[in-house]
């Protein structure tokens, strides 16, 4: 217990925002939102400092392979800067593609600006000095504090991709093998207005990490490193890359969206004034009216989030949880369990995909507002993580999104309060985790 009090000094440092500068919430672009959504769009653009961009279009990946395949073809074209921010490399067979791609486009003159998790990645020492002594490639590894209780709790578990201010990728993959096959993610590709909001929240995260300063070659269509686009600006488009479009197992199509979504990409940290992601996800549930379908593998919620979750259901919203039914970290299947009795006496509905192990964080809603990021709806990625969620204010979208979770159903099974006879050693670990949970 001294340990989780000392520890909790550390999660909400000095305030700083996320991004650069308050946005105005006069901006046209919220008008072009529907109103009953509005209100997530302008708190996420206030406590945030990103607008919502219009004119965006996406590729949706739900395995490794294909999102692989579509990032070393965009990193073989690119012409000028690469940022690359991962929270994990499993030094393993598409990491090393991805690290030799860095180093060779460094050689051609490509600024190179890769920021590493310290921990996460230090079991391979002599993949990541080859990747740090490369010519052309700078690396910031991310050790966020002077307290050792902090460096051994806080993480970068961002995973942002921008290539020549016009390609971002944002959403839940790292860099491993285990995504073709074995780990089922969402991860997206995007292109249009909304990536300056991924080149600045690179920008920012590289400073506040303390990367060397330089100048980049200039980028078509990108602003300065740091500044604020105007909504609705105009921006070159980037023509999905071949084989993007995947098709996988899941059947569940995600090739590109037309190039009229409006997003908004917002990061997270224990640096951040207010706690965005989180009450972001509330403020969504509180303006569900028909549906709310969250896909995530850890959960281990506030309470706060907690009621929301009840009150939307009890508003008599259709409020669906999907979590796999097996964990890679063994007491987070006793954490997730731990809140079973409450949401389906709330109302909730729960259901365990069985599988390939889900790895998801999204969430879609009514048929308009989607969410794909890198927070899991716990603590650790609420206040003690950088994390990074990108919102789709899009019917389209939407309903693509909405295909995915009803796909996923297909392998699913639905929880009961009559499935809730736990054994006495799997409730006494429940409650052995809640003592925990500040730190899951």
């Amino acid at each position: 217990m001294l340990f989780l009090a000392l520890s909790c000094s550390v999660y909400r440092r000095s305030p700083q925002p996320v991004l650069d500068a308050p946005v105005s919430l006069q901006e046209p672009v919220f008008a072009g939102i529907e109103p009953q959504f509005r209100p997530v769009a302008e708190f996420l653009a206030r406590e945030g400092h990103t607008l919502p961009e219009p004119g965006n279009s996406l590729d949706i990946f739900l395995f490794g392979r294909p999102k692989f395949a579509a990032l070393l073809q965009d990193l073989e074209q690119a012409q000028s800067t690469i940022d690359m921010e991962y929270y994990r490399f499993s030094a393993d067979s598409i990491a090393t593609q991805v690290r030799d791609m860095l180093i060779r486009k460094a050689a051609e003159g490509v600024v190179v600006r890769v920021i590493l998790e310290a921990h996460s990645n230090s079991y391979a020492p002599s993949f990541y000095n080859r990747l740090k002594r490369a010519p052309g490639v700078s690396v910031v590894e991310v050790e966020p504090t002077n307290n050792w209780v902090g460096n051994l709790l806080v993480r970068d578990h961002r995973k942002l991709v921008v290539i020549d201010g016009k390609i971002g990728y944002s959403g839940g993959m790292n860099v491993q093998d285990r995504y073709h096959t074995i780990w089922r993610d969402t991860h997206v590709r995007v292109t249009g207005p909304v990536v300056r909001s991924y080149q600045s929240l690179f920008d920012s995260a590289w400073r506040m990490f303390g990367g060397p300063q330089q100048a980049a070659p200039a980028q078509a269509g990108a602003p300065a490193a740091g500044a604020s686009a105007p909504a609705g600006g105009a921006q070159a488009a980037v023509p999905p890359t071949a084989g993007a479009h995947s098709v996988p197992a899941s059947g569940a199509a995600t090739g590109p969206s037309a190039d009229t979504a409006i997003m908004q990409l917002v990061g997270d940290g224990p640096d951040s004034k207010a706690h965005i992601l989180r009450d972001g996800l509330e403020q969504a549930l509180s303006r569900a009216q028909e549906y709310f379908y969250i896909q995530n593998p850890y959960f281990c919620p506030p309470e706060s989030t907690l009621k929301a979750l009840v009150d939307a259901a009890a508003r008599g919203v259709d409020v669906q949880m999907m979590i796999p039914d097996t964990q890679d970290v063994i007491f987070m299947l006793w954490t997730n369990h731990h809140f079973y009795e409450r949401l389906l006496r709330g109302g909730v509905r729960i259901f365990e995909r069985s599988g390939t192990f889900m790895h998801s964080k999204t969430f879609v809603t009514d048929d308009y507002l989607s969410c794909i990021g890198s927070a899991n709806i716990d603590n650790r990625s609420y206040n003690i993580n950088y994390e990074n969620n990108l919102y789709i204010y899009d019917r389209e979208v939407a309903l693509r999104c909405r295909a995915i979770y009803e796909k996923d159903m297909e392998t699913s099974r639905e929880i009961t309060l009559a499935d809730l006879r736990f054994p006495l050693w799997d409730l006494y670990m429940q409650k052995l985790m809640m003592l925990a949970a500040p730190q899951l």
